[in-house]
């Protein structure tokens, strides 16, 4: 399924932090990728469901789950 719609409502430019407000389909995902900065997720309506991943060297460098988030 296709990610989110992805609305940015502030911006500011000295200090480079951003809001956007991001509106999932029901069943949408998103393939894995790195956050580069913080993130705080709300859920207004509905349920969220997210895994964090790290580089395991024991297996081979593969991506392997190492937190699960869900609410």
């Amino acid at each position: 399924t296709s990610g989110p719609l992805d609305s940015p409502v502030f911006v500011s430019r000295e200090s480079g932090c951003s809001v956007s407000l991001f509106s999932w389909s029901p069943g949408a995902s998103s393939p894995v990728h790195l956050h580069e900065s913080w993130t705080l997720t709300a859920v207004i309506q509905g349920s969220f469901r997210a895994e964090a991943f790290d580089l395991d060297s024991a297996a081979n460098g593969r991506l392997v789950v190492s937190r699960e988030f869900s609410g």
